[in-house]
């Protein structure tokens, strides 16, 4: 008798954080945080998305590892 798998299998495609487009999980750049994982297409996304959480981004930064960049 064999046992059902247990594991979560990844979906076959999944949505650009940025532009919405579905895209196959294999392709997506997928910068993780410590608390999350996004996804984009490309790097044209990607960069759309830093360009309006640069601050954020270097704000957290900061505060996890107490390093300031100029």
């Amino acid at each position: 008798m064999s046992k059902p798998d247990d594991k979560e299998t990844a979906p076959a495609t999944i949505e650009c954080h940025v532009c919405k487009k579905r895209i196959p999980a294999s392709e997506a750049a997928s910068p993780e945080g410590h608390v999350y994982v996004l996804y984009f297409c490309g790097g044209d996304c990607r960069a759309e998305w830093e360009r309006g959480h640069a601050h954020e981004t270097q704000r957290d930064f900061e505060k996890r590892s107490g390093v300031k960049r100029d």
